[in-house]
């Protein structure tokens, strides 16, 4: 898989790439985009789920519902 962005070139192995569908990378986004994707996979008695989604040191997004 091949991304060019302005001057840069990027090539990454196709199988370790994941097209998801979000509208910008930002860890907000994809903490938002981890939960929906749990959601349908985990019991449904569960009263809470929350993903948090760790960017580096001090900076982490959390979804809930």
């Amino acid at each position: 898989t091949e991304v060019i962005y302005s001057t840069r070139h990027y090539c990454f192995p196709t199988p370790e790439v994941l097209k998801i569908p979000v509208a910008n990378i930002t860890s907000e986004a994809l903490a938002r985009y981890a939960w929906t994707e749990l959601s349908y996979r985990l019991p449904k008695d569960l009263t809470k789920i929350v993903v948090y989604i760790k960017e580096t040191a001090g900076q982490t997004a959390a979804y809930s519902q």
